[in-house]
């Protein structure tokens, strides 16, 4: 693929996996509408045998991955990359390492040096090795922007021809200590508080008329000002950076924090019906934030026009993503299966 080719990721399937208990009472997806459960005793998922060295953060990724429908297995599964983005990770699992260390009669070899690895990349390990992917494998930690640095990421995969299938996932887990730490500082409910994968499957394109829906540009940068003015002004320019005048903005979906929310009232003079706000249980979802807006262009943005989402944080960083139509609404055009990957 030439390197002055325009460069998309069109969306082949998406999961998003809620786990609010235990593991074996199954879950709710979100998009195929399924409430799959898995008798882990009977190693589904995972051989029975080597259940204990997954945590719950790897079996719910694995259980996402599950549900994916794409076609894509064999060698082109085997050169996929995989990208994940989390900001709890897998630190519940070493908290309790550390915990059982301590009470046991001979510590444990805990190695802090490896303890941040081993927090951001053990669950995408674990997917990479539990389906064979070989191609690129990269973890990412920016709070409520890692699902756009992972979308920045894939781009560059696409563009460098790296790969032609690219996974994008986002995983937290509110549960553990960590996470309950977390929902308890931002006054999150019970009922708010819910383990959660998502999964994009991508396969990069070069044709400005391929059938979305399709994340065709995206950038990360900062804002100082906490002001509509200049929020508003960042979404249009860089639309109109990508030849998309306002008229074909179907859809302008924002999350930001509690510091911006001052700002949602001049977004909403500027774009009017088009804004879409992202409710703050889930603007507090860390880096399923993006994957919750993608989903939703996903499945309401029209052929012909064009969606943009966007993210702010307390300090300004923001991402802020491009998203083509689709012809057929995400979902409605696919049946539910529980087939999927189960290996």
């Amino acid at each position: 693929m030439s390197n002055d080719a325009i460069v998309a990721l069109a969306v082949n399937d998406w999961v998003m996996l809620r786990m609010p208990g235990a593991f074996e009472q199954g879950g709710t997806e979100l998009h195929h509408g399924l409430t799959p459960r898995w008798d882990l005793t009977a190693g589904e998922l995972v051989p029975s045998r080597e259940l204990k060295s997954f945590d719950r953060q790897s079996l719910l990724l694995l259980a996402a991955m599950s549900l994916i429908e794409d076609a894509n297995q064999g060698e082109s599964l085997a050169r996929a990359a995989v990208i994940g983005g989390t900001s709890n990770g897998s630190i519940d699992t070493v908290i309790q390492l550390i915990k059982e260390s301590n009470e046991s009669r001979f510590a444990f070899q805990v190695n802090p040096a490896q303890i941040p690895n081993t927090v951001i990349n053990s669950s995408v390990g674990q997917l990479a090795i539990k389906y064979g992917i070989k191609g690129a494998n990269v973890s990412l930690c920016a709070k409520e922007l890692s699902f756009y640095s992972a979308m920045v990421q894939g781009l560059r995969f696409a563009r460098r021809g790296d790969c032609e299938r690219i996974y994008a996932t986002a995983m937290e887990t509110f549960s553990g200590e960590f996470g309950t730490l977390y929902a308890d500082s931002h006054g999150l409910d019970a009922a708010e508080r819910i383990d959660t994968a998502a999964i994009f499957s991508f396969r990069t394109c070069s044709d400005p008329q391929t059938p979305g829906p399709v994340v065709r540009s995206c950038v990360t940068g900062r804002l100082f000002p906490a002001s509509g003015a200049s929020l508003g002004d960042l979404l249009l320019t860089f639309a109109a950076g990508n030849g998309v005048e306002p008229d074909r903005l179907g859809r302008v979906s924002v999350s930001v924090a509690d510091s911006w929310r001052a700002a949602l009232d001049d977004l909403g003079q500027a774009f009017g019906e088009k804004l879409a706000v992202l409710q703050r249980t889930k603007a507090l979802s860390l880096s399923l934030v993006g994957a919750y807006q993608l989903a939703d262009l996903a499945q309401s943005v029209k052929a012909g026009d064009v969606g943009v989402m966007a993210c702010v944080d307390e300090e300004g960083f923001y991402g802020i993503a491009l998203v083509g139509g689709s012809e057929v609404q995400a979902g409605a055009a696919k049946g539910s299966s529980d087939s999927g990957k189960v290996g």
